[in-house]
């Protein structure tokens, strides 16, 4: 065989070539990151800490290992919270809250700093506990929509004291009777 080490010689510069290649493609996929509609980033800084800007949709640049996106999705979402309770009559009626809220976008680093990504389970209160008293003073047809009793509003616990969410709609309150327990009298 006749132009063995010139084949060797050619075969390691493209297999040099090659891996040369495979890393910029590597570091260049581990550069970008992608923030869709609908979402917003925080940017983590191993030396700065959270950056104060959020960033907006489409697809930015990174230092690696320096720097990490932390995607928010800001759309409005429901919360529904559901209790159980009594009326005077002594049926249980089934209570839904449905709250909806979404993230402040201009606070974003502020929240990711104190709360997380699970930020919304720790500013929104449970209001189960104000609204379960309320039916037991009247009844209610099971399909009659209520209107939310307007002394509850979401007070954000100590942790979550800071502008962080924007509520859309305040509450809206859905009763309906559960089936009611077997007769004693009937045999």
């Amino acid at each position: 065989m006749s132009g063995g080490p010139a084949a060797v010689s050619f075969l390691t510069n493209i297999a040099k070539a090659a891996a040369g290649l495979g890393a910029a493609a590597s570091l260049l996929s581990a550069s970008l990151y992608t923030v869709d509609g609908g979402e917003r980033a925080v940017v983590f800084d191993r030396f700065r800490g959270v950056l104060p800007e959020t960033v907006g949709e489409g697809t930015h640049f990174i230092v690696p290992w320096l720097q990490k996106p932390y995607i928010f999705d800001i759309r409005t979402r429901p919360h529904n919270f559901s209790s159980n309770s009594g009326t005077k009559d002594l049926q249980m009626v089934n209570l839904t809250l449905r709250l909806l809220s979404r993230p402040d976008v201009v606070n974003l680093p502020t929240i990711f700093t104190s709360l997380g990504l699970e930020y919304d389970d720790k500013v929104l209160p449970s209001p189960t506990a104000p609204i379960s008293p309320r039916p037991s003073r009247r009844s209610r047809s099971p399909s009659r929509r209520l209107s939310a009793p307007s002394s509850w509003s979401p007070r954000p616990s100590r942790r979550g004291a800071l502008p962080s969410c924007v509520l859309r709609e305040k509450v809206s309150l859905h009763a309906s009777f559960l089936r009611p327990p077997p007769s004693l009298g009937q045999g």
